[in-house]
C-alpha cells in the first residue's frame, strides 16, 4: 500500500508539473505575441504613393498645362503688357514654353533636367515685381485648375516653384551656392 501510495503522489506531481509547464508556456507565448503586436502596430506604415509627375499626369499634361499658363498670361492684361517682348517672338515664346516645361517637369520629380531656372530668368528679365510674380504663378494654379489637376499637386507644383529665388553673384559662386543645391 505504501508503494501504491507514493505511486500516486508521483503521478500527481507529474500531472502537476506537466500542467504547469503547458500553462505557463501558453501564457508566455501569449505575453510575446502580445509584444509583438504592439511592435507592429507602433511602426508607422509605408505607403507607396506616386511622384507628384505621375500624380499630375506626366510630360504631357505639364506641357499643356504649361501652354494653357502661358496663354492666360498673354491674354491677362498686367502680365501681357510685360510679356509683350517675349509674344512678340515666337522663337523666343516657344523656348521659354519648352523650359518652364522641363522646369516644371523636374521639380514635379519627373526625368527631365534643367541648367537654368527659366522662372527664375522670365522674372528677371521682365522685372517682375513681388504683385506680378504672384498673379503669374496664381494663373499656373488656374491653368492647372483648367486641366483637371487636384488641389493637392497644384498647391505641391506652386510651392516647389515658389520656393526658387534668384541667387545673388556672391551667392551663386561660392560656397554657399553648394549649401543650397548650386544656382537653383
Amino acid at each position: 500500500m505504501k508503494s501504491q501510495l507514493s505511486s500516486n503522489r508521483f503521478f500527481r506531481f507529474l500531472s502537476f508539473a506537466i500542467i504547469a509547464t503547458i500553462i505557463s508556456g501558453f501564457f508566455l507565448d501569449d505575453a510575446e505575441a502580445r509584444k509583438r503586436r504592439r511592435r507592429r502596430t507602433k511602426q508607422p506604415k509605408i505607403i507607396n504613393e506616386k511622384k507628384l509627375f505621375e500624380r499630375i499626369g506626366g510630360r504631357d499634361a505639364i506641357a499643356k498645362s504649361v501652354d494653357e499658363w502661358i496663354r492666360l498670361a498673354l491674354a491677362d492684361a498686367v502680365i501681357s503688357t510685360q510679356l509683350k517682348d517675349l509674344a512678340s517672338k515666337p522663337t523666343d515664346l516657344s523656348k521659354a514654353r519648352k523650359l518652364l516645361t522641363d522646369e516644371i517637369c523636374e521639380l514635379a520629380d519627373g526625368p527631365c533636367t534643367t541648367n537654368d531656372s527659366e522662372w527664375v530668368t522670365l522674372r528677371t528679365r521682365f522685372k517682375m515685381d513681388e504683385v506680378t510674380t504672384v498673379s503669374f504663378a496664381s494663373l499656373l494654379s488656374e491653368a492647372l485648375v483648367n486641366r483637371g489637376i487636384g488641389e493637392r499637386e497644384r498647391n505641391e507644383v506652386i510651392g516647389r516653384l515658389g520656393s526658387i529665388e534668384p541667387l545673388a553673384v556672391s551667392e551663386a559662386t561660392g560656397p554657399a551656392s553648394e549649401r543650397r543645391g548650386g544656382t537653383r
